[in-house]
């Protein structure tokens, strides 16, 4: 999840990078995470870029132990 984060940041909101990864370095990094992106009118964006990272690693994962996605 973290690399997906970061991921986004560097992306998204290169501006606010370095404070995305400092927010990481801490306890309660995500509900900073989501303030920020509150604040960036970005929570829809992320939830999006989130959902794609994850199905796409999935099926990376799918393909790599050769398991068949159906549907």
């Amino acid at each position: 999840m973290l690399r997906f984060t970061l991921d986004f940041a560097r992306e998204c909101l290169p501006d606010d990078f370095d404070d995305v990864r400092y927010f990481f370095s801490k306890r309660g990094a995500y509900p900073k995470f989501k303030a920020l992106l509150a604040r960036r009118g970005a929570i829809d964006r992320w939830h999006a870029y989130e959902n794609k990272a994850i199905e796409q690693a999935l099926r990376e994962r799918c393909a790599l132990h050769e398991i068949e996605i159906v549907g």
